[in-house]
């Protein structure tokens, strides 16, 4: 019983060594590119695409955007939004829990380029910016 009390003590030593606190995590810049990795996509972008995304665009209902959870709670994820996002809670990301809090909004929607469905407690995301489509470098440096 001890042995397995050690070992489960390691493990969780390990695990919280691994986790960077918010505070120490760089800044996003106020716009972004990410590459989209997604098997069945239709439309304008396409598996391999890079997208603009911007930091400071508050996302409405039918807004693709980029979802980006707390370290330890997945890789960032492409997400067509069903429901908008409340100002006041999208302000307070990176979003956390307090007693005033009665309850957790959620960001629902689409995975992008596929049929599964997509839902998240706001207090397990880090942020979540609005995609402004493909990027094309040559309509850019205009």
């Amino acid at each position: 019983m001890a042995k397995a009390n050690k070992q489960t003590t390691k493990i969780r030593r390990k695990g919280a060594a691994k986790v960077k606190p918010l505070q120490d995590l760089p800044p996003f810049e106020p716009k972004y590119l990410m590459r989209v990795n997604a098997a069945d996509v239709s439309g304008d972008i396409s598996h391999g695409d890079l997208v603009l995304l911007a930091r400071d665009d508050l996302p409405q209902a039918g807004d693709l955007v980029c979802v980006h959870p707390k370290q330890g709670f997945g890789s960032p994820v492409l997400v067509n939004l069903d429901t908008g996002l409340s100002e006041i809670d999208w302000k307070r990301m990176p979003f956390e829990l307090s007693a005033a809090d009665g309850c957790v909004s959620v960001v629902m929607g689409t995975v992008f380029g596929s049929t599964r469905q997509f839902v998240a407690p706001m207090d397990k995301l880090l942020a979540v910016h609005k995609c402004e489509g493909r990027y094309e470098p040559a309509r850019s440096a205009a």
